[in-house]
């Protein structure tokens, strides 16, 4: 029999007949499964039983060496978390089974270097954990946080955990440790792209359009966003780089230079990005795009100004006109008239209130309706002078319609003036010339100007021209002024000219007077009239001896001398010597009878010129008296000057001469 610290193990027999036998005893062991225990020790006792005796020793030694080894590993093989999960608490470490010392073990760990497209959000991990006899199989690590970086598309975040050590010396290889367990850090933030506005608005004349798209937040890898435009331009990518958070897509705007268009809408979606995680990218809400028709289309006059005659009757060329092409109808007003016109005007130009409309696509040209232009008949207004402006566009915006245009309407209507022809004129006297205008009304004074001028044509032979030795003026001119009057006031006006006299006789002397007018509104019908200018100064002659005495038989001299200082001869524009008429005298009267007292002789020598151009004496015999041999008282005879013509005539006081006859029988 035997037993282990009072503890009865079995029995065992012998054999009868057999000296030396060997017997075995089995005894339990329990496996407490519990590690880093220390060696356990037993006494074991023979006893006996009956008469049996027992042999030296009857103890024996029996030590139980515990042969449980303890696994160190993490619970887990690998933990998974998102950026966002903040605090790590749930990592274990865990024992194969219960240990009856403390065991300490060292964990190290941390991201380390990552890829590019990572960015760190784990943290470094170093502890050192205890397990504690008779305690808990697993262990937590300290917490410890993780950083949510706001940056999206990052690639995993993957590093490990490792147990690297631990302080069970006394039979170190009965403590294994377990693998590495691997922690992944998922990025979970999410970017939205947004475009940079819900609405765009360009203008045509910019010439290229620009769209922002904006990423909320940055990326840590490139990406790709795909933009659909519906219903305008080609589709567009954008490639965002890594810290990138604005792009943009452009499009050229092309001008067309056409006014008045609808704007041109289409809109902007996102149709696709490239990254493969489609939950890592939200698109955001489209946009609308309107492109804006700016081109600014004017309306103007295509002159400043139009000019008409009141005989034109109608104004029918004024144009309107575009600076471009226009997509819709623009209508204008057009307003003007002649208002309130000087006094010196009497209208013509009618009040004007037109609707004049463009068509779009049409002519950029469009003539405004004409008006009536009435001819009042009345000369020498004023010119009429109003404006017509542009007005009241249909369409405002983008529109400038306020151009104005001068309408000028002359007065065309003419008015004539004559030079009437003068009756001769006599040297000293007022020559009167007489202008004549036409019988119409008008509205401006004008002054006509009769001026002395050379006549140059040809002569009869009892005409010669007048020439500065006549001492005539050529400067000479005289004005009338015509008031405005109606038509048929003040038809005529004068003017006078003094002859001059110029002690010289000579023929009837032609020149011009000529008619000028200081406005050229008035025509001349007749600007010319030849002025016959009579020669008022004559060669006055009488008898140089009013009583003559001659004895009977004797003849009797009779002298004709000038009485006066006149002057003549061609040298000096006079009276031609060669046309001097002879002198003509008669017996009047007196106590002697021709034929049987004396002789008449009716023969007078001409007239001659001295070399001062005035007359020579003329010495004649005109009586031969007869010695009768008769005793007789003094007779007397008369003769008396007849020459009496425009250019030689008998002084009255010197016309008659006496002839005494005295009787020497």
């Amino acid at each position: 029999m035997h037993e282990i610290d009072g503890l009865l193990l079995g029995f065992v027999t012998f054999g009868t007949g057999v000296l030396t036998q060997n017997r075995s005893i089995n005894f339990p062991v329990v496996d407490d499964n519990i590690a880093l225990e220390p060696d356990k020790h037993y006494l074991l006792r023979l006893r006996n039983i009956g008469n049996i005796g027992l042999g030296n020793p009857g103890t024996m030694n029996v030590t139980v060496v515990d042969n449980d080894d303890v696994f160190v590993s993490f619970v887990g093989s690998f933990y998974s978390y998102s950026e966002s999960h903040g605090t790590v608490s749930n990592i274990q470490v865990q024992l194969s089974n219960p240990i009856a010392q403390d065991l300490s073990v060292n964990i190290r760990g941390g991201p380390g270097s990552q890829p590019s497209s990572v960015v760190v959000s784990g943290a470094v991990v170093s502890e050192s954990i205890r397990f504690i006899a008779g305690g808990n199989t697993s262990v937590s690590l300290s917490d410890f946080a993780l950083i949510d970086d706001a940056v999206t598309l990052e690639a995993v975040e993957q590093y490990d955990l490792s147990l690297i050590s631990h302080d069970y010396t006394a039979e170190p290889s009965r403590v294994s440790l377990g693998s590495n367990t691997t922690l992944f850090i998922n990025d979970d933030d999410v970017v939205d792209v947004t475009f940079g506005n819900s609405m765009y608005l360009f203008f045509e004349n910019e010439g290229m359009a620009r769209v922002s798209v904006s990423l909320s937040r940055n990326i840590s890898q490139a990406l790709t966003v795909t933009v659909r435009v519906e219903g305008g331009p080609v589709d567009q990518t954008i490639r965002f780089s890594p810290s990138q958070r604005v792009g943009f897509i452009s499009f050229g705007l092309a001008d067309d230079l056409i006014a008045l268009e609808d704007p041109k809408r289409f809109q902007l979606r996102f149709s696709q990005h490239s990254f493969p995680d489609g939950s890592k990218v939200r698109l955001g809400s489209n946009s609308n795009v309107s492109i804006l028709d700016n081109d600014v289309v004017s309306v103007t006059f295509a002159q400043s100004s139009y000019s008409y005659f009141e005989s034109n009757g109608t104004a029918s060329n004024i144009m309107l006109r575009l600076n471009t092409t226009i997509a819709r109808p623009l209508s204008v007003l057009v307003l003007g008239g002649p208002g309130s016109q000087p006094s010196s005007v009497v209208v013509s130009g009618a009040d004007v209130s037109s609707a004049v409309t463009f068509a779009p696509g049409g002519s950029l040209t469009v003539p405004l309706p004409s008006f009536v232009i009435t001819n009042d008949d009345v000369a020498l207004e004023d010119d009429e002078s109003y404006s017509l402006s542009i007005s009241d566009p249909s369409v405002t915006q983008n529109v400038i319609a306020a151009d104005s245009t001068d309408i000028d309407i002359t007065d065309d209507d003419i008015i004539t003036i004559n030079l009437e022809p003068p009756s001769t004129c006599l040297e000293g006297s007022n020559a009167v010339a007489v202008i004549k205008r036409e019988a119409i009304a008008y509205e401006a004074p004008f002054e006509a100007t009769v001026s002395n001028e050379r006549y140059t044509g040809p002569l009869s032979p009892d005409q010669a021209t007048v020439g500065d030795f006549d001492g005539f003026n050529f400067t000479e001119q005289h004005s009338v002024v015509f008031h405005p009057a109606k038509a048929n006031d003040e038809r005529f006006g004068n003017v006078s000219f003094l002859m001059p006299r110029d002690g010289i006789v000579e023929l009837e002397k032609v020149f011009i007077w000529r008619l000028s007018v200081n406005d050229s509104r008035v025509r001349i019908n007749t600007d010319t009239q030849f002025v016959r200018l009579d020669n008022k100064d004559v060669f006055s002659i009488g008898f140089k001896d009013l009583h003559v005495t001659i004895r009977e038989g004797q003849v009797a001299t009779l002298t004709i001398k000038q009485i006066g200082n006149e002057k003549g001869g061609t040298d000096i524009g006079g009276f031609p010597e060669n046309r001097l008429q002879s002198v003509q005298f008669r017996h009047v009267s007196g106590t002697a009878t021709s034929g049987s007292d004396f002789l008449l002789n009716s023969t007078v020598p001409r007239l001659t010129y001295t070399v001062n151009n005035t007359l020579n004496d003329i010495s004649f015999t005109p009586i031969t008296s007869i010695d009768d041999n008769i005793i007789e008282g003094d007779e007397t005879i008369q003769v008396i000057i007849i020459y009496w013509d425009y250019v030689v005539q008998a002084v009255k006081e010197w016309q008659t001469a006496t002839i005494t006859i005295v009787d020497d029988d």
